[in-house]
């Protein structure tokens, strides 16, 4: 079974997006299948790796995981590309059961193809 690791701070500028890049990569070199999901609107894990922000975050298209994830240049991790409009962060942000559903629909194929580490 899968792991779920968050990396969160209220306080900008305390190194969340090196920390959650870092770990993701170190876990993927250590064997480990990871999905980084970038939902900061800054995008920095995303452009960190490569990649380029997608015009809506698919969590809130409604876009399956699996066909929304781009490879990265590490062997074993996957990212979710982030989105630039501020829309979608508030959409993915909200304190309510549908967007906890939403991402409980899209997300449990993670954990079931996850090694454990």
């Amino acid at each position: 079974m899968g792991r779920t690791l968050c990396v969160a701070n209220q306080k900008g500028g305390v190194g969340k997006t090196t920390t959650a890049v870092n770990l993701a990569g170190g876990l993927a070199r250590a064997g480990c299948h990871t999905l980084l999901v970038d939902l900061d609107p800054q995008c920095n894990a995303t452009t960190g790796l490569g990649q380029k922000p997608t015009g809506c975050h698919p969590l809130v298209a409604g876009m399956p995981i699996r066909q929304a994830t781009v490879p990265t240049g590490i062997a074993g991790l996957e990212l979710l590309p982030g989105s630039r409009s501020f829309r979608d962060v508030e959409m993915l942000t909200r304190d309510d059961r549908s967007t906890a559903a939403r991402c409980g629909e899209h997300l449990p194929w993670a954990s079931a193809a996850t090694t454990s580490c």
